[in-house]
């Protein structure tokens, strides 16, 4: 079968029944494609693609999940023009590509390679060449050639070394075989050019010269080799290819060297063979530990990482492919330093190696003695100590000067700074696993007979966080941890504490919760407590600041806790320098210490002093960014919180830029768990901001809910006809009109109770607002006038300016263009007046439309450019999109079609990012006309329909049924 899909060169598809020729999308989407083909029928997260698509050292896209979709659309029209079967799907962020795997040139080299190697173990050389050959000729350049990322060289490293390298070998045995030695020598010629360090292609080469009867260059060619090993330091290899060169030339197959030397020792625990991924700490730790020649160095290496990370796995399984550095044997010692049983002492590390290197009989010496051996014994050997799971410094700071003479590779969950201060200590990190590592490691240990369906296992393997050693406790008792039984609010949170249990039997406790818990008693009594307080917080991550509000102490000896708990790999630091984070499972797993070892009161405390903390940070950056917003009433002051400082503008939007997430989180849980008056004074403090400058319509809807939910579990009318009001400007932002109305009547009716005419005025406001959107222009501007009596009457200035330039956009959209343009002055007046530089934006913008209307293109344009001086460096997301649609219609009104498409394009890229639904409804309105303009019938229809679709959503049947009947015309006749 010929492939009809290729990675190993070019991203490439078949053409008819012609070759594999590139694939015509764009380079970007031509990755994308090769990285799913690799993975084809399995899933791949968003970050997975993100990492092998782009460089590291490259910008990744803003919007990642609409990038991604957006190749993955142009991937489904290549893939569907060349009559492909397939199906490339996006659930949740994780993509997936169903294809016959035999169409792909990567699966069909692996099957021709096991199907040679069946032909050599049958003794048939021709049919393993034929095979082979067939194989190597569907190689068209380096794999992956669009692909320059480092996970995507990893793939490439392991593959030539796994598959292409392996096809070599057959390919050459087979020549030999066939008493084709002189081929073979010509292949071997470009092979070694590539491969010059290859002990299997010298073995070869001696052979074919052997085969050839040229016994003089083969022994020539032996000695530099061999010479070159032994100054290398690689007598292991030295020493094999010896015993090869004397077989070759032996008069019996059972001659062996004079003399036999004593086996090294060989400590190490048996190889894993389910592990899975790592390749690229497997090739960090070969740079480590070896120089530039790959000659072994001296030293210490510490591997660290979390609890549960796989870092003995990683050891082990990189010592298993570095044996052949070290001809003199690897020693291997388990310190049990974070376990049940009694970590292993000096003496006892001494007496253990002692033995394995021949020295038994030396035991019974003094310790002193038995070092000075053990030091003598390592120093003239080239070997591997391996000294795993230390628990500090001080267990190994007497072992590791006696091994000197050998490369010292440690595991420990701490960061064993005390190490690092006597030694040049080279430092390893070992991150979670990747998605896509962590499903083929639970595919594994669950079995071929785990009945648990693909999603599921998807869904449990993200559960356990990338941690190793969680996926093969779940692995081993799947059975016990499936979806369908847990549902909920905290659905979740349920099965990782469930996962946390998995694993405890009579032979021994090996449940994630367990192997914690040893990390955790080793800790001080004040790391302990922060440990279990905050995990408590609501949010991903945390800033050293809340973490001392939560633990009610002062930030300098929290700053050192928070350390401590660094060091021992139970946190991590995020994006920040002092931003922490727990893994899932390490904080599920801290919350069971918080439950079993404070009282409650403890840990509501820590909860309402994190609250209170984020509530007065967020009113002292809405103060500085938004100083006209009106605050809620204050909370009571909790004790132990320092207040505030005043915030710059600069400050304040840093705080919102890292706390959305936080914030988000900590309305949605203080709801849920009664925190009643921070979850509805919080919304009210920060996400006006967020309203206004940022891409969060759906945040704001949630927490605009939830302060809903909790302003009326609080009994409190005023806070929830606010809350209401804000909720209804969500909803109005998203299309949802008929609900947002509901919510304006409900708030009107208790601001009306509360006999709160500001509040009145508002609400009425933006009921006149949601009118306008529905194009009833009348019924809006009646609105508009009940909102100016109020105003007048509370002498609210901000109030009467925001509603004079609404009942503008009224009076033009109904025709009355005059009256609009004497409301967007006044307006516009009173907004200089507040330096209110939205709102001067918003009146410069209706005056630029009445201008066009009236044909004064130019000015029109002129003020467009002001407005947009205006709201761009304040980054006002809703008002620049305005700015880009009005400059739009005037563009178009004077038929200069590219700047209109161009102003048209920004503004719904704009509104799309914040979903705002009147916004796109617009900008597809107007990029219709401008195709329609333009001649081009596809995107006439595309952008009209799309725009007819946003409108009857909104309600507003006199703009959808204009633009049927435009698209039932078509382009005007001439049109180019």
């Amino acid at each position: 079968m010929e492939p009809a899909l290729g990675i190993l060169g070019q991203t490439a598809v078949r053409v008819a029944n012609g070759p594999l020729v590139e694939a015509g999308i764009t380079p970007k989407a031509r990755a994308m494609l090769a990285s799913l083909l690799v993975r084809a029928g399995g899933a791949v997260s968003a970050g997975t693609l993100v990492d092998w698509v782009w460089d590291e050292e490259k910008e990744h896209p803003r919007n990642v999940l609409g990038t991604l979709d957006n190749y993955a659309t142009k991937i489904r029209n290549l893939l569907g023009q060349h009559g492909m079967t397939f199906k490339l799907t996006n659930s949740r962020g994780t993509f997936r590509l169903e294809v016959d795997r035999k169409s792909i040139d990567f699966h069909i080299f692996g099957e021709r390679l096991r199907t040679a190697r069946v032909h050599i173990e049958q003794g048939d050389p021709a049919g393993a060449m034929e095979q082979v050959t067939s194989a190597l000729s569907l190689l068209r350049g380096p794999p992956l050639d669009d692909l320059t990322s480092e996970p995507a060289a990893g793939w490439r490293y392991g593959f030539e070394q796994n598959q292409v390298l392996p096809a070599h070998f057959i390919r050459l045995t087979g020549l030999l075989k066939l008493d084709r030695a002189a081929d073979a020598l010509q292949v071997l010629e470009q092979l070694q050019a590539e491969h010059p360090s290859s002990y299997r292609l010298h073995r070869l080469r001696m052979t074919t010269l052997h085969a050839l009867g040229r016994r003089q260059d083969e022994i020539e060619y032996f000695t530099r080799v061999r010479r070159q090993m032994a100054q290398e330091g690689d007598l292991h290899s030295a020493k094999h290819l010896t015993k090869h060169h004397e077989e070759l030339h032996a008069r019996r197959a059972t001659s062996r060297p004079a003399m036999a030397l004593a086996e090294p020792p060989q400590m190490l625990p048996h190889d894993i063979t389910d592990f899975v991924g790592r390749s690229a700490l497997l090739r960090a730790l070969d740079a480590l530990t070896s120089d530039a020649k790959g000659r072994p160095l001296r030293g210490v290496v510490l591997v660290e990482g979390m609890p549960g990370v796989g870092k003995t796995a990683l050891a082990v399984r990189w010592a298993h492919r570095a044996k052949r550095r070290y001809p003199d044997g690897i020693l291997y010692i388990d310190l049990h330093g974070f376990s049940q049983y009694r970590e292993v002492d000096h003496a006892t590390i001494v007496d253990s190696f002692l033995t394995h290197l021949g020295h038994g009989k030396s035991l019974s010496r003094s310790l002193g003695q038995k070092e000075a051996l053990l030091r003598e014994t390592l120093s003239a050997k080239v070997t591997l100590t391996v000294l795993d799971n230390a628990r500090d410094s001080a267990q190994i700071r007497e072992i590791v000067p006696l091994l000197a003479g050998s490369l010292v590779l440690v595991t420990s969950r701490q960061r064993l700074s005390g190490l690092s201060t006597g030694y040049s200590v080279r430092r390893i990190v070992v991150p979670q696993l990747l998605s896509d590592e962590s499903l083929a490691l639970l595919r594994v240990q669950a079995g071929a007979q785990s009945t648990v369906d693909e999603q599921s296992l998807e869904e449990l393997a993200g559960l356990c966080g990338g941690l190793p050693l969680a996926l093969t406790v779940l692995g081993y008792n799947i059975a016990d941890c499936q979806i369908k039984d847990a549902d909920g609010v905290d659905r979740l949170s349920a099965l990782r504490r469930r996962l946390l249990k998995l694993g405890a039997t009579g032979d021994q406790d090996v449940t994630p919760h367990s192997v914690f818990a040893q990390s955790y008693r080793m800790l001080t009594t004040p790391a302990r407590r922060a440990f279990r307080l905050l995990s408590l917080h609501f949010g991903y991550d945390f800033s050293v600041e809340v973490a001392a509000a939560g633990l009610g102490r002062p930030k300098e000896e929290v700053g050192d806790t928070l350390a401590t708990l660094v060091g021992a790999h139970l946190i991590s630091r995020s994006n920040g320098v002092e931003r922490y984070r727990y893994h899932d499972l390490l904080r599920e797993s801290a919350r069971r210490f918080a439950a079993d070892d404070d009282i409650p009161a403890e840990c509501g405390a820590a909860e309402r002093r994190m609250l209170a903390f984020y509530l007065a940070q967020a009113i002292e950056a809405d103060r500085a960014l938004i100083p006209e917003h009106p605050l809620p009433p204050p909370m009571p002051v909790e004790p132990q919180i320092q207040p505030p400082s005043v915030m710059l503008p600069r400050q304040a939007r840093i705080f919102f830029a890292e706390e959305r997430a936080n914030l988000v989180s900590s309305v949605l849980q203080a709801s849920r768990q009664g925190y009643h008056g921070y979850a509805w004074r919080l919304p009210n403090a920060a996400f006006t901001f967020y309203e206004e400058h940022g891409s969060y319509a759906e945040d704001c809807r949630l927490v605009r809910e939830a302060a809903v939910i909790s302003a009326r579990a609080e009994g409190n009318e005023i806070a929830e006809g606010s809350s209401l009001l804000y909720l209804a400007r969500s909803y109005m932002e998203l299309g949802q009109l008929e609900r947002a109305k509901e919510y304006l009547d409900i708030s009107l009716g208790c601001a009306t109770r509360a006999g709160m005419a500001r509040a009145q005025l508002s609400t009425l406001y933006h009921l006149g607002k949601l009118e306008v959107l529905r194009d009833n222009h009348e019924a809006a501007a009646a609105l508009f006038e009940r909102s100016l009596e109020l105003a007048r009457q509370e002498h609210d200035q901000e109030g009467l300016s925001w509603t004079k330039y609404y009942l503008g956009v009224a009076l033009r959209a109904g025709g009355r263009t005059d009256d609009a343009m004497i409301h967007f002055h006044e307006a516009k007046v009173a907004a200089e007046e507040l330096r209110d530089e939205s709102l001067q934006a918003r009146c410069l913008c209706g005056m630029a439309a009445v201008l066009a209307d009236r044909g004064e293109h130019h000015m029109a344009a002129s003020y467009c450019a002001k407005a947009l001086r205006l709201v761009e460096p304040a980054q006002d997301i809703p008002a620049t999109t305005l700015v880009h649609l009005r400059l739009a219609e005037v563009h178009l009104a004077r038929e200069a079609l590219g700047a209109a498409r161009d102003c048209a394009g920004k503004g719904l890229s704009l509104a799309e990012e914040g979903n705002r639904v009147p916004a796109m409804a617009e900008a597809h309105r107007l990029l219709g006309a401008i195709a329609a303009g333009s001649g081009d019938r596809a995107a006439t229809s595309t952008h009209r329909l799309r725009a007819i679709e946003l409108y009857s959503q909104l309600g507003n049947r006199a703009m959808e049924l204009d633009l049927r009947r435009r698209l039932e015309e078509g382009p005007p006749e001439g049109t180019t």
